[in-house]
């Protein structure tokens, strides 16, 4: 697991169960106004999925359009009921995707980060960090942290960080008296439940200054009350004195393969304390991307998991006792040995319906309750024998049903360089065939997904690629496409393709 933690002295803030929850303004609260907070919605919220911890019985996860979460309930010996609850801004989340989640105490930690236009292009920013009592019905909610324009604390800050543009929250983890995040424009910082405030915390001599300092671009962090681990763009720092002294672990140094440390993982088990990093090529040319490793607390180091014949990123890791689970961009690594062997996983396909996760970017993982779950851009995959038979979940809405049309395409507009298929939703009335055909704008025929496909009752969909009959990739442009079904009207849609 890479992320996450909290306790109960958080209840110091709250006014109620879902009361006036009003913090003096410069602490950055949402004011949240008295009611009952909306239902929760009964899927899976979005097909990004980047982050997951587990909690209350079951998994949350982070996702593109907010909080899901998930419990598995065994009906018998060969049937597995999935139950959905997901929570979005209506519920109090802050704006954006979920860039990082924790729960611990029964209190649940989100962070958020949406994209914004400005004049040096389009830029990530944070959309602040906040906690939920109630497993994520309702939300009390900080701004994105901030340095003061004038006033900040000279003797902590040489150069403020005073916008949340590029400065959002990647990870954080809770301790019993501090919650942690990272961050690359804001660094490290910490907020102190005594003090019922933010401060920067640099893992070094130095005054705080991103813009100077690799060591101040925060990326990762894990920990307890004992120790803090911190992944930064020079490397991994650790504390044993919360914060007030820090050793830094590097390239050059100790052997990591990278000092661009992305992710973090502690496993911890039996008499084992052992910490995993997702070590990057940072700007040495002797560096190079793979999974480092420390199995006593930073003394020595190991590389355990690089490729010669291409890059390897690692974005996450989950634990099973001694299993070992690496997410990367090019699939999903297992290791029984603590990382002298490993395996990658096949093909992910659904066993029931034959569909397969077609995006071979890994983005999260997390062992729990018997379950192994991974999370991708192409949606979720579950698995209760280890990844020996597999289930996939996926976020759409039904059609023709509450305003939805009869079919629709997503993602819209897509690129075949940032998703690797598109799909056409559509429903069936009754069991027949379908064909599905794409146009483009002269309404020439490109290509057909799918010729007289059996299909049965309910709400399915096609994939495709973005190639013409011939293989050939399309160009860029507006396309339309065509959906006939037995015994029904055909029905038209239109998309666009932008590389």
């Amino acid at each position: 697991m890479m992320k996450r933690s909290l306790t109960a002295l958080l209840s110091i803030f709250l006014l109620g169960n879902f009361a006036l929850a009003q913090v003096a303004s410069k602490h950055g609260y949402r004011l949240i106004q008295d009611g009952e907070p909306p239902d929760p919605v009964e899927r899976l919220l979005s097909n990004s999925v980047i982050d997951m911890v587990p909690g209350n019985g079951g998994v949350f996860m982070g996702t593109g359009g907010g909080v899901s979460y998930v419990e598995v309930a065994y009906t018998d010996v060969d049937s597995i009921g999935y139950f959905w609850q997901s929570f979005d801004e209506r519920h109090g989340l802050g704006e954006g995707s979920v860039s990082a989640l924790d729960f611990k105490d029964d209190v649940l930690w989100a962070a958020t980060a949406y994209s914004v236009s400005v004049p040096e292009g389009i830029l990530p920013a944070g959309g602040g960090v906040g906690f939920s009592t109630d497993f994520g019905s309702s939300w009390t909610w900080f701004d994105q942290p901030v340095d003061p324009v004038e006033g900040y604390d000279t003797t902590l800050i040489s150069q403020p960080t005073t916008t949340n543009i590029q400065n959002v929250t990647y990870d954080l983890v809770i301790t019993s008296t501090d919650v942690w995040i990272t961050s690359f424009g804001g660094g490290l910082r910490r907020y102190s439940f005594a003090d019922s405030a933010w401060q920067v915390v640099t893992p070094d001599n130095n005054k705080f200054d991103a813009a100077d300092y690799l060591n101040h671009r925060a990326f990762a962090v894990t920990g307890d009350d004992d120790v803090i681990w911190v992944g930064t763009a020079a490397g991994v720092n650790k504390s044993t004195d919360n914060g007030e002294t820090w050793e830094n672990f590097n390239s050059s140094d100790d052997g990591l393969s990278g000092n661009f440390v992305t992710a973090l993982g502690r496993q911890v088990y039996n008499n084992n304390d052992i910490l995993w990093a997702a070590t990057w090529q940072a700007e040495s040319q002797t560096e190079y991307y793979g999974v480092s490793k420390s199995e006593n607390g930073g003394l020595t180091w190991e590389v355990a998991l690089t490729l010669d014949d291409q890059i390897l990123k690692a974005h996450n890791f989950a634990f099973d006792d001694s299993i070992v689970y690496a997410a990367t961009n090019v699939g999903l690594y297992k290791s029984v040995d603590l990382g002298e062997t490993w395996d990658i996983f096949p093909e992910i396909i659904d066993f029931n319906s034959g569909d397969q996760l077609y995006d071979p970017t890994f983005y999260s993982a997390q062992a729990a309750g018997g379950m192994l779950w991974v999370g991708t851009g192409d949606g979720v995959a579950s698995s209760p024998d280890y990844g020996n038979t597999w289930t996939l979940h996926r976020s759409f809405l039904p059609t023709s049903e509450g305003g939805q049309p009869a079919t629709y395409a997503y993602p819209n507009p897509y690129s075949p360089r940032l998703h690797p298929v598109i799909r056409f939703q559509y429903d069936m009335t009754k069991a027949g065939s379908v064909t599905l055909k794409i146009f483009d704008f002269a309404l020439d025929e490109v290509t057909t997904v799918v010729q007289n496909k059996s299909r049965g009752l309910g709400d399915f969909y096609e994939v495709w690629t973005g190639k013409r009959s011939n293989g050939d990739p399309v160009a860029t442009g507006v396309y339309y496409y065509r959906v006939e079904r037995s015994g029904m009207s055909p029905e038209w849609g239109k998309f666009a393709v932008i590389y």
